[in-house]
């Protein structure tokens, strides 16, 4: 997920003023409040949580998270609250921490696609890919966007290839690079004067690492890896 302030301009409640104090407009409740809890909490929350986003376009990630911790400190019951912070955590490469963020995110709104797809990511990160297609998969049933849909399908479809090739169900594709020649051994060209035939079929050369041509064919595909 690439972060994106604008989740918050419709929901702005509140102005930073130039000086840097914080100052409240009057609540309009109706437009973004979550529904649950404290309203006014809710309002006093979002001069951090608009804070924490300005941090986080100049990418100060750690004024961010600190801004976001804050910002639920005041009320915990607003999912792009731990959305953002579990983005910022990701930004530290702090993965058990966002985990936590984003289900935490899902927990408040298990309707929304994003928080899903985070916490997919965010499991992606520790190499624990039985649990990122779950939650690729409960993603999908929050219908995202059409562009997102077919990332997250592919992203699936690449993370079960892996299983397999782990488990050794599925082998890896095959590289382009022709494969070692069969020939009949006995040709004057290749062994002693005078040497005869002996209709004998024998490989040429043993098996060689992946290539960097090889690993070039193969990037972009998520199986580099397994030819390394």
């Amino acid at each position: 997920m690439v972060f994106q302030p604008t989740t918050s301009i419709n929901r702005r409640l509140s102005v930073l003023v130039a000086v840097g104090t914080l100052a409240f407009c009057q609540p309009c409740f109706a437009d973004g409040f979550p529904g649950r809890g404290n309203p006014h909490d809710w309002s006093a929350a979002l001069p951090y949580y608009n804070l924490a986003n300005k941090y986080m376009q100049q990418e100060r990630y750690e004024d961010a998270i600190q801004k976001y911790h804050e910002a639920i400190g005041r009320y915990e019951y607003d999912p792009d609250f731990f959305n953002n912070l579990g983005v910022a955590l990701r930004k530290i490469e702090n993965f058990e921490a966002a985990e936590q963020a984003f289900k935490s995110a899902a927990a408040l709104n298990a309707k929304d696609w994003m928080s899903w797809s985070n916490l997919a990511n965010s499991y992606l990160k520790q190499d624990r890919l039985e649990e990122t297609i779950k939650a690729f998969e409960q993603s999908l049933k929050c219908n995202p966007p059409p562009q997102e849909k077919e990332a997250i399908l592919k992203d699936i479809a690449d993370i079960k290839k892996i299983i397999g090739v782990r488990s050794g169900n599925v082998q890896p594709p095959a590289s382009k690079t022709p494969p070692a020649r069969i020939i009949k051994e006995g040709k004057q060209a290749r062994g002693a004067p005078g040497a005869k035939s002996t209709g004998e079929l024998k490989p040429i050369g043993t098996a060689r690492p992946a290539t960097p041509r090889q690993n070039q064919e193969l990037k972009g595909t998520g199986w580099e890896e397994v030819a390394k």
